[in-house]
Order: C-alpha cells, then sequence, then structure tokens
C-alpha cells in the first residue's frame, strides 16, 4: 500500500477511528547480512507480541519480506512504547514513525491489517513522508486537545530518537539488559563486565535522562484527558 520498507500498525479506539501507525525502515541498504536481520526483525514480532498481547487485536505479522508489517491494537496508550520498543531491538536499524488516529473503512472486520484503508493511512503515509523529508523518527498526530501537547510529545520522542541512535553497540546492549534485569549488578554478571563499567555505559548512554523522558511520552499517551475525545481507556502490557 506504501511501497517497500513499510512498517504499519493500528490502534482502535472505537466509534469508528482507529489510530494509524505507519514505518519506514531506514538505513535499510547498510544491513550488510538481510538474512540476519530477517532472523531479528521476526524476533521482535514476536517479543512485542507477547508484551503487548492484552492490547493487541491482531498480532504483529510480516506481509512483505522484512521491509512490511501489519497489526492491529485495541488503544492509542502504547504506540510509542510500542515504536521505541521496535526500534530499540533493532538498533542501529530503526524505523521511521508516523501515527496518526482517523476513520478506517476498509476491511475492519478481517483482523487483518494488511488489507485495511481509509483515510487514517492516507493521513499517516502524508504524515510519513513529511518525517523523512525533516530526518525525523516520529510523528504522532493522535487527537490530543491541545497542539502544544502533541508539539511536545514530537518533540521529546525525536530528541530521545536521537540520543539513543548516537549510542554505541555496547552502551545499547547495556541499556537493553539493565531495563530488562533492573539492576546494575545483573547486567554485570550477565555480560561479564564489572558493575563499574556498566554504570560508565549506562551514563554515556543518558539513561537517566532518557528514562525521565519515556516516562513522561507514556504519560501523555495514557492520559484520557489530554485527548480531545474522552473514552480513549489506559492501556496494560504483559510483563513475564
Amino acid at each position: 500500500m506504501f511501497g517497500q520498507h513499510k512498517l504499519i500498525y493500528l490502534y482502535s479506539v472505537g466509534d469508528g477511528h482507529y489510530i494509524a501507525v505507519v514505518g519506514d525502515l531506514a538505513r535499510s541498504r547498510e544491513a550488510t547480512d538481510r538474512a540476519e536481520l530477517a532472523e531479528r526483525v521476526g524476533q521482535v514480532l514476536s517479543d512485542l507480541n507477547e508484551r503487548f498481547a492484552s492490547q493487541l487485536y491482531a498480532p504483529l505479522a510480516l506481509t512483505r519480506g522484512i521491509d512490511e508489517l501489519s497489526a492491529v491494537l485495541s488503544s492509542p496508550a502504547c504506540s510509542y512504547r510500542m515504536c521505541a520498543a521496535a526500534n530499540d531491538a533493532l538498533h542501529p536499524q530503526f524505523f521511521r514513525f508516523a501515527v496518526c488516529r482517523g476513520v478506517l473503512d476498509v476491511n475492519v472486520s478481517s483482523r487483518d491489517a494488511s488489507t485495511m484503508d481509509g483515510p487514517a493511512f492516507h493521513e499517516a503515509a502524508d504524515l510519513l513522508a513529511q518525517t523523512k523529508r525533516q530526518d525525523l523518527v516520529y510523528t504522532f498526530q493522535l487527537g490530543f486537545s491541545s497542539s502544544t501537547v502533541r508539539e511536545l510529545v514530537n518533540s521529546l520522542a525525536n530528541l530521545v530518537a536521537g540520543l539513543k541512535l548516537r549510542r554505541t553497540e555496547h552502551q545499547q546492549k547495556v541499556a537493553r539488559n539493565y531495563a530488562e534485569l533492573g539492576s546494575q549488578e545483573a547486567v554485570s554478571g550477565r555480560m561479564g563486565i564489572s558493575q563499574q563499567a556498566v554504570s560508565d555505559a549506562l551514563k554515556s548512554a543518558r539513561w537517566a535522562e532518557i528514562r525521565g523522558a519515556e516516562t513522561v511520552i507514556d504519560h501523555a499517551m495514557s492520559d484520557p484527558s489530554l485527548y480531545a475525545e474522552p473514552g480513549i481507556e489506559r492501556a496494560t502490557e504483559h510483563r513475564p
């Protein structure tokens, strides 16, 4: 529908409106081993399908090689977390995302996002083109009641993305392990490095600042009072 290197998610919020998320796989030509990248993408999908199972109406699935994926979720609240989790796992590769609330009116009941269509997709595609022209990673247009909130969320999300893309492979690996394990001692044991080395890597990766910023983004996405229309419920995710 949107050409090559596209990632598509849909989030149903009722009343005929959905949250369409389209993504473009950036730097795909830099991948020296597309078979290895395909394996990584497949594992990311499996992990995200488990983590966000309670919000998935149709699970994430490949639709064309590793370039296009689709899914349907029930709320916009976890849209940033889903996108950021995908990019964290794929680092240094990443997707550019445009997330837009609007109407979908084709094959909505199919539970197959790849066959759905409607104005939400069209606007999201336009936003994605704008995101690429501006060399951004994220554009969210979810129907916030204030343009200031929308601009703050978008600016903060792209600032975080820029900081993450500057991480070395080692810094990103330490950050991922710390996010999973929750303690520097546990990361030290898993990676076979000193706790001081873990601490230094987290500081260089701007872990604390990024975690704080992402908490703000998550709260904004999950707060029904910030949306122009009521009834958008908070999302939950499965944690093993």
